[in-house]
């Protein structure tokens, strides 16, 4: 099984997991830097060609996780910053960004003949949130919950299988801090943790 990501990849590399009643192990592949934004955007660029070079290289009926979205919901860059420049609702940015993420998947998926799962963003880390005042806090940790929550409803609509990481990582909108091994990335046997939960939701 393959995680195609940017950096969340390093940690559940050669990590074992159980999907349908198979084992597998992950192989970790990377698109340094790559938002969900890029993936989507009608041009050409590196994180677009990456990915359809990754999946043209790879076996049909190969199950791959997509890791992408956590570059997005970062405090400094991402969706926060580009409503807050024009003025935008995230909410609004975010139905387009991830419909349009998903009917590509999905066309990429029929394509090349394979299974995509999508793995969520983690909650924020406290360090994060510091970063803030109370009021941006607050719509720092909304952002993110609701980022996820469509994202898994498009998974619904669409027959992806979603990895809720946001649900396993959260207390109160927050990072519980039982998984994350700095304010951005999460240890190797959460993955396997996620997995274990799809079994148990069957």
């Amino acid at each position: 099984m393959y995680f195609i990501s940017e950096s969340h990849g390093f940690a559940p590399n050669d990590t074992l997991i159980t999907y349908r009643g198979q084992d597998y192990a992950i192989r970790s592949l990377f698109i340094f830097g790559a938002k969900v934004v890029h993936l989507i955007s009608e041009n050409d660029n590196r994180y677009k060609v990456s990915l359809k070079l990754l999946f043209s290289g790879l076996p049909v009926e190969s199950k791959i996780v997509m890791g992408f979205g956590e570059i997005d919901c970062r405090s400094t860059e991402g969706i926060l910053v580009h409503c807050a420049k024009r003025n935008l609702d995230f909410h609004d940015v975010i139905d387009d960004m991830l419909l349009r993420y998903v009917l590509m998947l999905h066309e990429q998926a029929k394509n090349h003949g394979v299974e995509i799962i999508l793995y969520g963003v983690p909650a924020p880390h406290t360090y994060q949130l510091e970063q803030f005042s109370d009021e941006q806090q607050t719509k720092f940790k909304q952002l993110i919950a609701y980022f996820n929550q469509h994202l898994m409803a498009l998974c619904h609509q669409h027959d992806f299988t979603f990895l809720n990481v946001y649900e396993l990582t959260q207390l109160n909108n927050q990072s519980n801090l039982k998984y994350h091994t700095d304010e951005i990335h999460l240890k190797a046997e959460t993955l396997a943790e996620l997995f274990s939960l799809l079994t148990l939701d069957c």
